[in-house]
C-alpha cells in the first residue's frame, strides 16, 4: 500500500471492515518525505487471515486524515 507525504511526519495507517471496525495497525510511526509502502499481509488483529472483501486503509497525520479502498482477495 503505498502513499507519499509533502514532509516527514508521523503518521498512523490502519485497516478497517465496510462496517467501521478495526481490522488491523499496519503502520504507526516517523515517516520520511517522499513515496513510501506498508504491506499488509491480510491478518486481522487476532492474527487469523481476514476474510475476501472490500476495506477501507486509513492514514492518520497531524493535521489531517485520508482513506483509500482496497479489496482483498484470496
Amino acid at each position: 500500500i503505498g502513499f507519499t507525504l509533502a514532509h516527514a511526519a508521523v503518521v498512523e495507517i490502519e485497516v478497517f471492515d465496510l462496517r467501521g471496525r478495526r481490522v488491523a495497525s499496519i503502520g504507526r510511526g516517523a515517516w520520511p518525505a517522499g513515496k513510501s509502502e506498508v504491506l499488509w499481509d491480510g491478518r486481522a488483529r487476532n492474527g487469523q487471515m481476514a476474510p475476501a472483501g472490500m476495506y477501507v486503509v486509513r492514514y492518520a497525520y497531524p493535521g489531517g486524515r485520508d482513506r483509500r479502498t482496497i479489496i482483498r482477495v484470496k
